[in-house]
């Protein structure tokens, strides 16, 4: 199982080579030999998946169609709550907390046929870039353990590379998802802002946090992605025609930039041109605002959710929370205080005017 896609791994599943249970046995056992190595999970649902794998194969058993992918195993970030599961977001303000309700995302895919094998570690409420700042220990890069997966989606993107699953969610504020799946070697993406439900999300920044796919390869990203949004149908064949595309390469974004990273991004873009596409330079002249932006605001927004997030786990205080979550709102409570909030949000709007105006001359930005 852990040689084959998503997609594959579904067909199979949909032919009756393999039995869903067959499948997440499979999984487990993945899971049993690799994870006291790499941490990605905080809690494992067997009991839960076998029942709803049984419900599964009835169905498919009856000829019913739910999805492109129904029967596949997938693990879900630990900040979204799943109905009778444990939801830390690896915290231990919230180590005990059991949601009575799925979220938006969790309640598509059951629709979709899909079964949750676990929820993955994530750094402490989605505050930070490596996954270590979890209160239940570091989740490892499978290819190298002495190394970082990335994060905050450190969890979910080291389960689909160690092969413990071929598909996860993780959640996106300023490069939760996008970094840990460039750190392990898989496939991630960011939806854009309000195309999946965040309802009953656990929020870090309201108005950045997306919830997107993880796999391990482009084609099972893009059809977990149309589950997120709704859509259950065949997922269709990936088709473009380079030759009418123009990309953009910003050169910001080459500034201050390791060698080895920049010769892959100009690998990437010689791949595209000798597709037929276009390739230019163009200046995006606010990117070094961009970081100082997004965490005013993400700092401020997150003393919100975790004003919230304390009501919800009848917490008397944050004392328990880690050290960088304690630093981020300090960050947060001083940006505030001291009128950052305005200047930063009319700055926003001036990058992402700088966008509109990128993508009036091209179809993509490469970074």
């Amino acid at each position: 199982m852990t040689q084959l896609t998503a997609l594959e791994l579904a067909k199979k599943i949909h032919r009756g080579d393999m039995t869903v249970r067959g499948a997440l046995d499979a999984c487990y056992a993945v899971i049993r030999e690799k994870e006291p190595q790499i941490n990605a999970f905080v809690t494992l649902c067997k009991e839960q998946a076998y029942q709803k794998a049984e419900k599964i194969q009835q169905r498919l058993d009856r000829g019913e169609y739910l999805s492109p992918l129904a029967g596949v195993p997938i693990a879900v970030k630990d900040n979204i709550l799943t109905a009778g599961v444990l939801t830390t977001c690896s915290s231990k303000l919230l180590a005990n907390y059991v949601p009575a309700k799925n979220a938006k995302v969790v309640d598509l895919l059951e629709e979709a046929g899909l079964v949750v094998v676990g929820k993955t570690n994530l750094d402490e409420f989605a505050m930070g870039t490596s996954c270590r700042t979890s209160a239940f220990g570091y989740t490892r890069n499978p290819t190298d353990t002495t190394r970082i997966p990335g994060g905050s989606s450190g969890g979910s993107a080291a389960a689909v590379a160690a092969g413990m699953v071929t598909l996860a969610l993780g959640s996106d504020t300023g490069g939760s998802i996008r970094n840990p799946a460039s750190h392990c070697g898989v496939a991630g993406l960011k939806p854009a802002f309000g195309a999946v439900s965040m309802e009953g999300v656990i929020p870090y920044a309201k108005s950045m946090d997306v919830v997107g796919p993880i796999a391990g390869n482009v084609p099972d990203c893009l059809a977990l992605q149309r589950i997120l949004e709704g859509d259950m149908s065949q997922s269709p064949e990936i088709s473009i025609d380079w030759t009418k595309k123009k990309i953009a390469l910003p050169v910001e974004f080459f500034e201050d930039l390791s060698d080895e990273v920049a010769d892959c991004v100009r690998k990437a873009a010689k791949w595209f041109e000798d597709a037929g596409a276009a390739v230019e330079e163009i200046s995006l002249p606010l990117t070094h605002y961009s970081v100082p932006v997004y965490l005013v605001l993400s700092n401020i927004e997150a003393l919100d959710a975790l004003e919230q997030v304390k009501e919800m786990a009848g917490a008397a205080d944050f004392s328990c929370l880690g050290l960088e979550v304690k630093r981020r709102l300090l960050l947060g409570t001083y940006a505030r205080e001291y009128g950052y909030e305005k200047k930063a949000r009319r700055l926003r709007e001036r990058i992402t005017a700088d966008f509109a105006r990128a993508f009036e001359r091209c179809d993509y930005i490469l970074g």
